[in-house]
C-alpha cells in the first residue's frame, strides 16, 4: 500500500478519496487505480482495515462507494497476516457503529439476488464467525478489549448468537471472557473475580435480549445472553462462570442463581484443582455470592485436592480474625439459612478467645 493511501485511511481523509478517484486532465485516467487503493500493508491490511483500526466511519463509507461490488466483498471479508478481518478491528472501538456498517454492508453485497455475490458468500465465511490465528471471533476481541467495547459485543451476539459456543485456541468462550475481563480490558487471574459487571452503566436496548431487565448493566446482561447456550462450558482449568462472576449485592447474585439458564449442580461443579465456585468465594471474602449460593444448596463440605473445603476456609477465617465486621453481619443475617455453620464458628472463636486469657 502506497504511503498516502495510507495515511488517509488511517486519518480518516474522505477529501484523498475522492482527489484519487478524480480524472487526471492530462494523462485521461484517475490519479490513483483501484489497484493502488486495493493494496495492502506489509500486515496484509486493506484501506478498510486501516480506517476501521483507527475508527473512521465516514472514511470506510466512501471508500466502499468507490469500488465494484466484487472489490467491496474482498475488502470487507479480507483476512491479514493475523487472521483479522476489517470486524475484528471494529470490535475494538467504543460503539457498534463500524461493527454495524461492516455487517450490514456485508449483507448487502452478498445476496441472493446477485449470482455472484452468492457465490463468493459461499466460498467466504460471515465476518462475525471469522477466527483469526489466534481462535479469536470479533466477539472475542470485544470482550477482551472490554470497556465500551462490550457494547460492541452486546451487537454481535445478536447478529450472530451461535458464534458464543465458539472456542479459541485456549479454549476459552466469549462467556468466559465476558467474565475475565475488567473494563479496561484487563485480564484477571483465576483466583480474582471481576467487579466490572456493574460499571458500565448502560442498558441493553436491543429487543433480541427479552431476558434483560430494564437498566440492568450490559456486561451482566451480555453474560446473560451467552449463558442461554453454553452455561455448562468450562475453561482449559475447568472453571465455569461461577467460579469467576462477582455481583455488587447479595440480591444481585442470587437473583442470578436463580435464573433457569443456571443449572443447579453448577453450584458445586470443581474445577481442575478441586475448588468449587464457593471455594473461589471463600477465598475472595466475596460473602454476598457465599449467601446466595447457599441458599443456592451449595454444599459447603466438598474438599479440593489439597483437602480444604469452604467450610475449613470459613473456619480459617473466622478464627484470624479475617471475616471483616460487615461480612460477619452479611452471613448472620442469614441465621435461619444455616444456623447451625455460624453458632459453630462463633463459639469455637469465643473458646479460642478465652483460652487466650
Amino acid at each position: 500500500m502506497k504511503k498516502e493511501i495510507y495515511q488517509a485511511a488511517a486519518t480518516g481523509n474522505v477529501e484523498f478519496l475522492k482527489e484519487a478517484k478524480a480524472k487526471d486532465v492530462e494523462a485521461a485516467a484517475a490519479i490513483y487505480s483501484d489497484d493502488d487503493l486495493l493494496g495492502l500493508t506489509s500486515q496484509g491490511n486493506n484501506i478498510i482495515h486501516v480506517a476501521a483500526l483507527f475508527g473512521h466511519l465516514e472514511f470506510i463509507k466512501a471508500a466502499l462507494e468507490c469500488f465494484e461490488l466484487a472489490d467491496q466483498r474482498e475488502l470487507i471479508c479480507k483476512t491479514n497476516s493475523d487472521g483479522d478481518t476489517p470486524l475484528h478491528f471494529a470490535a475494538k472501538q467504543r460503539t457498534q457503529a463500524l461493527a454495524e456498517l461492516l455487517i450490514t454492508s456485508y449483507h448487502r453485497l452478498f445476496t441472493s439476488e446477485d449470482k455472484e455475490g452468492e457465490n463468493q458468500m459461499m466460498a467466504a465465511a460471515s465476518p462475525w464467525r471469522v477466527q483469526n490465528v489466534e481462535g479469536n471471533t470479533p466477539l472475542h476481541v470485544a470482550l477482551m478489549n472490554g470497556g465500551k467495547s462490550i457494547q460492541v459485543a452486546a451487537y454481535l451476539t445478536e447478529v450472530g448468537p451461535e458464534v458464543a459456543a465458539y472456542t479459541n485456541n485456549l479454549k476459552q468462550t466469549p462467556l468466559h471472557l465476558a467474565v475475565m475481563y475488567d473494563a479496561k480490558g484487563t485480564e484477571m487471574s483465576a483466583i480474582h473475580m471481576i467487579n466490572s459487571l456493574n460499571n458500565q452503566g448502560a442498558a441493553l436496548s436491543t429487543k433480541s435480549f427479552s431476558f434483560v431487565q430494564e437498566k440492568e448493566d450490559i456486561s451482566l446482561s451480555l453474560v446473560r445472553s451467552l449463558l442461554q447456550t453454553n452455561s455448562e462450558v468450562c475453561d482449559p482449568k475447568g472453571k465455569n462462570v461461577l467460579h469467576y462472576i462477582r455481583f455488587p449485592t447479595f440480591l444481585d447474585a442470587r437473583r442470578f442463581l436463580e435464573k433457569p439458564e443456571i443449572p443447579v449442580l453448577l453450584v458445586n461443579k470443581q474445577d481442575h484443582d478441586g475448588n468449587t465456585p464457593m471455594h473461589i468465594a471463600m477465598m475472595n471474602h466475596d460473602f454476598r455470592m457465599v449467601k446466595a449460593m447457599v441458599e443456592h444448596n451449595a454444599n459447603f463440605s466438598i474438599e479440593n485436592k489439597e483437602g480444604v473445603s469452604a467450610q475449613t476456609l470459613f473456619d480459617h477465617f473466622v478464627i484470624n480474625n479475617n471475616l471483616d465486621v460487615s461480612a460477619e453481619a452479611q452471613i448472620e443475617s442469614k441465621l435461619n439459612k444455616f444456623p447451625d455453620l455460624v453458632r459453630h464458628e462463633k463459639q469455637k472463636r469465643e473458646g479460642l478467645e478465652l483460652g487466650h486469657l
